[in-house]
């Protein structure tokens, strides 16, 4: 399995991250809302998978996000299904964190257009290592 995710083989595993800074636009306060956070991110490897002529490997995610030291995390999630657009900048740091920086553009269904405020978020992380 080594070396077929290429340079998403660093990111498998267990990760805990803190300092977290969700930043959103709730249209009923109608204003731009920064949420501290923690977040526990799974990176699982899959693949390859075969579709005609093309084989993929990737990563499966699973991730969970809790503001201060609440027991129940305030946002869980597998995937993303109603994703319009994504774009993220992962940077691997030379002590064996990383970090990331992303911009999720999101299709809600109580609203009849796609969102045009996208959602960003970003964090730094470490391997747990007890995963």
């Amino acid at each position: 399995m080594a070396g077929e995710w290429g340079p998403l083989d660093a990111l498998i595993g267990d990760w805990e991250a803190e300092g977290g800074l969700d930043s959103a636009f709730p249209h009923s306060r109608g204003e731009v809302l920064a949420t501290p956070y923690q977040e526990k991110l799974t990176l699982t490897p899959f693949g390859p998978v075969d579709n005609g002529r093309q084989s993929r490997c990737g990563l499966d995610d699973k991730s969970a996000m809790w503001r201060g030291r609440e027991e129940n995390p305030f946002h869980t999630e597998v995937g993303d299904a109603s994703t319009l657009s994504y774009d993220v900048t992962i940077t691997a740091h030379d002590d064996g964190t990383w970090s990331y920086d992303e911009t999720t553009m999101l299709r809600m269904d109580e609203f009849p257009e796609p969102s045009r405020t996208p959602t960003t978020t970003g964090c730094a992380a470490s391997v747990d290592a007890a995963g």
